[in-house]
C-alpha cells in the first residue's frame, strides 16, 4: 500500500477525532504487518544466572529488524497527525 492508500484510509488525528482515526489507523497498520509494534514491547529474551531470570539483549539482527519495524509503524502514525499534535 502506498501512502495514498493511507491518505485515503485513515483520517488525520485532530484530537476530537480519536474514536474515528483509532480503527483505520489500527487496520491500516495490520495491512502493512506494523501492527505488532505498537503492540508488544521490544524484542529481548530470557537469561536465568543463579536463581535470577532477567531480560537480556538479543542478536543486533533481530534489533535491527524490530527497530525498522517499529520505525515504518511510528512514521505512518506520524504521517497522520495534525500540525498541533
Amino acid at each position: 500500500m502506498s501512502s495514498n492508500t493511507l491518505n485515503a484510509s485513515v483520517p488525520v488525528l485532530t484530537g476530537q477525532n480519536y474514536q474515528a482515526w483509532v480503527a483505520p489507523m489500527r487496520h491500516y497498520l495490520r495491512s502493512q504487518g506494523q501492527w505488532l509494534a505498537v503492540t508488544k514491547k521490544p524484542p529481548t529474551k530470557k537469561e536465568t544466572v543463579g536463581d535470577e531470570t532477567k531480560d537480556v539483549p538479543v542478536s543486533q539482527d533481530t534489533w535491527d529488524k524490530w527497530e525498522e519495524l517499529n520505525s515504518r509503524a511510528l512514521g505512518n502514525i506520524c504521517l497522520r497527525l495534525a500540525p498541533s499534535i
